[in-house]
């Protein structure tokens, strides 16, 4: 098979570019191992680390057979809708898991490094809840607000209240 020689006189590792059953290869010739491969269908093998210091753009999809790993003081995921309003970032916030819509400025999910679970600013009265259309038992949290009244008294740093259900076959059941 035709190649090009590149000899290093003075330095380790000599290469060459080979052309091998229909695929263009650079080859380290010192250690006997190809480092790139272009195949005649345009795929690119890199043999090794690939590090894109400028960073990298991908147009078609992405698939690993390991670990996915992102180091940075500030680690995110951009998930970005191209036809529609909200886009959002999954993101490490010095050890705080956020689900942030980016669209409009505010997270949505919240695990901080203690644990703790919160929705921050969901909308209408920033719900928790678990349904089900089976006519099963269902569990619903929300914001009662500041200084609000209902039938069991002022809530002054706010409430939350808990719905269960009564279940109609057997009304001695309460969810």
């Amino acid at each position: 098979a035709p190649f090009i020689s590149f000899v290093d006189s003075d330095h380790d590792s000599d290469f060459n570019i080979q052309i091998n059953a229909g695929s263009l290869n650079f080859n380290d010739t010192t250690n006997s191992a190809t480092r790139m491969s272009i195949a005649s269908d345009g795929t690119v093998d890199v043999h090794g680390n690939l590090d894109a210091n400028a960073g990298l753009d991908v147009t078609g999809n992405i698939t690993t057979t390991g670990d996915f790993t992102i180091s940075s003081t500030q680690p995110q995921i951009f998930l970005t809708d191209t036809n529609s309003a909200s886009d959002f970032v999954i993101q490490n916030d010095n050890g705080n898991f956020n689900l942030r819509d980016t669209s409009n400025s505010v997270n949505r999910l919240r695990i901080d490094a203690a644990g703790s679970f919160n929705f921050e600013v969901n909308g209408g009265d920033n719900k928790i809840q678990r349904d089900t259309t089976s006519g099963g038992p269902y569990l619903l949290f929300h914001n009662r607000g500041t200084n609000t009244t209902d039938s069991t008294g002022v809530y002054n740093l706010g409430g939350i209240s808990a719905a269960g259900y009564r279940d109609v076959a057997n009304p001695g059941i309460i969810g």
